[in-house]
């Protein structure tokens, strides 16, 4: 009887072995070369994953909404198909995240001419000469501002507890993206005299769309921390009132909005 009873129970347990975790129906997750496709308007970044290519967001600078990837690097591109009309000769991923990864790869280099068949209509080509497609990925580079714009205006009393939350890229020790909110965090701490400053930071493993999770480096979510200590530092605050803290186990992704997990958060205590 119980031999029976434990083949049955290791029965029901192989169909459950061998279905590998994956994200739900309509969120696609997943590592590529990034292709820049120019139109006659401004160019168009793209990707393409097991057969289908998809429209991730136009050439801007770092002031934009969503940060371009770059040729010469795979991005870690992780979106929801939008029911949206195709942009580019690509499914829209809206809303969708843009991890450049750090390695060089020669092979991420795929640059398509204009062919006269797109057209962005919500980003038009302002006038004069028509720059070619390198300069103008150039000239974002260098015009370049922080999102978010000017430093945010100093707090006014009464003063509580605050949290900021931070979000990394994939295998980032900066929150090169969260400017804004760092920002905010160090007007904030500077301004109220922070009695206590609490940093906890993440690491992560998101689940990718072929079944894969990646875990980000062990020693990531220590120099995420760290990092933000030092700035805080930089500012004046006070490392002996600071609590700095970090999660060396990575969090395990579930394929939805697994950027979230790559994160830090700055407890401002009055």
């Amino acid at each position: 009887m119980a031999r029976r009873f434990l083949s049955l129970a290791l029965a029901a347990l192989i169909p459950v072995a061998a279905m590998a975790a994956t994200p739900p129906a309509g969120h696609v997750n997943f590592v590529a070369c990034p292709i820049l496709q120019d139109t006659a308007t401004v160019p168009c970044w793209m990707a393409d994953y097991q057969g289908q290519r998809y429209y991730l967001t136009i050439q801007t600078d770092a002031s934009g909404e969503i940060y371009p990837p770059f040729l010469g690097h795979q991005a870690l591109i992780e979106g929801v198909v939008s029911d949206e009309p195709n942009i580019c000769g690509g499914k829209v991923l809206k809303p969708v995240k843009i991890s450049v990864l750090p390695d060089l790869d020669p092979a991420c280099n795929v640059m398509l001419p204009d062919d006269g068949r797109y057209t962005v209509p919500f980003a038009p080509r302002g006038p004069g000469p028509r720059a070619p497609v390198a300069e103008l990925i150039a000239r974002g580079l260098r015009e370049a501002q922080p999102p978010g714009g000017a430093r945010p205006p100093p707090p006014s009393p009464p003063f509580v507890e605050k949290t900021f939350t931070l979000y990394f890229e994939y295998d980032a020790q900066r929150a090169t993206r969260s400017i804004r909110e760092m920002q905010a965090a160090l007007v904030y701490a500077e301004a109220i005299k922070a009695r206590r400053v609490e940093i906890m930071a993440w690491r992560a493993a998101p689940l990718l769309s072929n079944g894969e999770r990646p875990a980000e480096p062990e020693w990531l979510a220590e120099r995420r921390a760290k990092e933000l200590a030092a700035v805080m530092a930089d500012i004046g605050i006070d490392p002996s009132t600071m609590d700095v803290r970090w999660q060396s186990a990575a969090v395990k992704g579930d394929g939805v909005d697994d950027w979230q997990d790559r994160r830090a958060t700055i407890r401002v205590i009055p």
